[in-house]
């Protein structure tokens, strides 16, 4: 690596750690809900990221407000509820019971359905409680079956709430209790989870086209389908909620009851749009979208389905974005685009945006040391570019209010005019060590104190880009396991072909170990490891050299 090169290190490193955290943001505030957008930093360079947050907040005012609701109880009747002696069919019934006991017959209707191999409606949706009641508590008293089928359960649910006697203007849910452990009978006589599955997801999807929000609960610690539960709710906008200890059926209803009492907002779904200028980052969004769509504009379309907002409720969303071409300024359009469209408490369709103006983010980025605006040489705010000596008219060139007895005196060769080293304290290797757990994505912005750095930049840093200009990180560290078992596995293949009769050709063994380590050391080495794994990897080949030496010369003795 070049010197100069190496030099001018330490003065990106320092600029990096005293740069503020740059912050822009827009609000739209209204008696209903408020919704706020936020860049974070606001203004980034093309090799560094910045992170869009946005926030959807429910007034606490609209608790007042109370919605007609369809509720239909879905129970699970199938053996597996019954079989383990947890309880898990007394605090259901319970459970359930409790929650009837809280409703509204003024505002809520209910509805019961059961299901095993089999789902029936037991009673239809009314404002008379009682014969709902009754039925569950009797449920030890029916017989029940060896499957489990929601497939059919959410269907015959699904079909009671678009019937004649839901409501159009009630907001319509189903709340699911099972143990999860789903399955269906074929002709056979056999049982197919896998399509069980499948079906059960359609039969939400289908459910979720009704505008029908589906809330489950997973039963009991054993056989259950904790994923496929969360998936069915997450379909339709609703939550999912585990009951593994007593009490926490009881609990779950609890949450469910206060959430669909305080619904003000459904069918919501937060919107943005993002220009062809930027990048989303893969892997972060928080939580995953529902769609993200390319426009025929080129514009990028990030859709999550919210489903039901409740009374003082906040809801956060954000992902990471990079500039794809350099220019002074970009912008990031919210308005009209970008928002939140819901249907309000009286059945009234909205849109609220984000904000009335757009969010600008300066992607200027000088990496060669030449004049770039705010970083290169003759700036007012931040001196001279990377590696251009620091001369900035007001602040960075004089040493009066920024380190510049640190970062400008040839004593101290930081900034490319004196010796090889950067100060002493800051080698080619120090920077290797520092930036490469950054580089692995753990402890960013606490390696030698570099500040608020990502993958990209210390990559950049370091010169370690592929081909294609992407960060090459260390390899997974599930993979670092996987390699030691294979370079052993070789190791042994290659130790076990050693007998009496190629004993004489004891140095093509020495060699074939040696080069298998040397192979998978290389491996770590590229792919920017940490040094204990090169040290893993030689220990291994150093171990097996030693016992192949012990085993040639056991087999010659014998031969002789």
């Amino acid at each position: 690596m070049n010197k100069d090169k190496l030099l001018i290190y330490p003065i990106l490193m320092l600029a990096l750690s005293l740069v503020s955290v740059n912050y822009a943001h827009a609000q739209n505030n209204d008696s209903l809900i408020t919704t706020n957008k936020t860049l974070d930093p606001w203004n980034i360079r093309l090799c560094e990221s910045s992170t869009v947050n946005l926030e959807v907040k429910v007034s606490d005012e609209q608790a007042t407000v109370r919605k007609k609701m369809d509720i239909i109880l879905v129970m699970d009747h199938s053996y597996s509820m019954f079989e383990y002696k947890d309880g898990r069919m007394d605090e259901a019934q319970a459970a359930a019971v409790s929650f009837i006991d809280e409703r509204d017959p003024a505002y809520d209707n209910l509805g019961l359905v059961r299901f095993s191999t089999n789902a029936e409606l037991q009673e239809k949706l009314k404002n008379n409680y009682h014969p709902i009641k009754d039925t569950i508590n009797g449920y030890y008293h029916d017989s029940f079956s060896d499957y489990t089928n929601i497939e059919d359960a959410i269907n015959e649910a699904t079909d009671e709430l678009t019937s004649s006697r839901a409501r159009g203007e009630a907001v319509k849910f189903i709340i699911l209790v099972s143990d999860g452990g789903v399955n269906r009978p074929l002709n056979n006589g056999k049982e197919d989870k896998a399509y069980a599955k499948l079906q059960a997801l359609e039969a939400a999807d289908d459910a979720d086209n009704e505008n029908i929000i589906i809330y489950t609960i997973a039963a009991g610690e054993t056989n259950s389908d904790r994923d496929l539960l969360q998936n069915i709710a997450a379909k339709t906008g609703g939550e999912s909620f585990e009951a593994t200890e007593p009490g926490d059926l009881i609990a779950a209803f609890e949450a469910i009851s206060e959430t669909v009492t305080n619904v003000v907002i459904t069918d919501a779904e937060v919107v943005d749009i993002l220009r062809p200028e930027f990048n989303i980052v893969p892997g972060s969004f928080n939580p995953v979208p529902a769609a993200v769509n390319t426009l025929v504009n080129g514009k990028t379309q990030i859709i999550w389905e919210v489903g039901v907002l409740t009374a003082g409720e906040t809801r956060t969303f954000s992902y990471q974005i990079t500039p794809t071409v350099v220019s002074d300024v970009q912008v990031i359009d919210s308005y009209p685009d970008s928002g939140v469209e819901f249907v309000d408490s009286e059945g009234n369709f909205q849109q609220y945006p984000f904000d009335g103006t757009d969010l600008d983010v300066s992607s200027t980025c000088d990496e060669d040391g030449g004049d770039g605006g705010d970083d290169g040489d003759g700036g007012d705010d931040n001196g001279g570019g990377i590696g251009g000596g620091g001369n900035g008219d007001e602040d960075n060139g004089d040493g009066d209010n920024n380190n510049n007895d640190n970062n400008n005196d040839e004593d101290t060769n930081s900034n490319g005019d004196g010796d090889d080293n950067s100060d002493g304290d800051f080698t080619g290797e120090n920077y290797r060590a520092a930036l490469t757990p950054v580089i692995n994505g753990v402890n960013k912005g606490v390696a030698l104190g570099l500040g608020n750095i990502d993958e990209s930049t210390a990559a950049a840093i370091l010169g370690d880009l592929d081909s294609e200009g992407e960060a090459a990180p260390c390899l997974d560290p599930t993979l670092w396991w996987l390699l030691y078992l294979l370079q052993s596995f070789i190791h042994f293949s290659i130790y076990s072909l050693i007998n009496e009769s190629n004993v004489n050709k004891r140095n093509l063994f020495y060699v074939s170990q040696i080069a298998n380590a040397a192979v998978f050391v290389a491996i770590f080495l590229k792919y920017f490891c940490p040094w204990w794994d090169y040290l893993i990897s030689l220990g291994i080949g150093i171990v097996f050299l030693y016992v192949t030496k012990n085993k040639l010369d056991k087999a010659a003795e014998h031969r002789a």
